[in-house]
């Protein structure tokens, strides 16, 4: 698949409703949206969820949160997820999902802020 190329078969999920989006790969880890029935939110809105189908393969990717004024034309906004890391490029070519668990997040972090600062955190 063109990364160029969009999915209609795409929801936002609030509370009370199910939001049918249009979602096309934004980077490697945003979404870029454009509300199909004319809805509009808010930059900075939160959702309960993302889903998105392809090929009968549903996937759900949590909480996420709209960023208004995205640089592509034609789209509304990207998201950004809260819950999870995700690595869109693969989701949107290769249709699988795949998030950077939270304990590999937490360490990997941890040990680019001790080969930055050691003797801080050496103290």
């Amino acid at each position: 698949m063109n990364l160029a190329e969009h999915n209609t078969d795409a929801y936002l999920v609030t509370e009370a409703d199910k939001i049918p989006i249009l979602a096309a790969f934004g980077s490697k880890h945003t979404v870029l949206v454009r509300f199909l029935n004319g809805d509009r939110f808010d930059d900075g809105s939160k959702f309960c969820n993302f889903q998105i189908r392809f090929n009968g393969t549903e996937f759900q990717l949590g909480p996420c949160r709209l960023r208004g004024n995205p640089q592509t034309s034609g789209y509304d906004a990207s998201l950004d997820f809260l819950g999870d890391v995700y690595n869109l490029e693969t989701l949107f070519t290769e249709k699988k999902l795949i998030d950077w668990p939270r304990t590999w997040r937490k360490s990997a972090v941890r040990r680019s802020v001790t080969t930055f600062w050691p003797m801080r955190l050496m103290e």
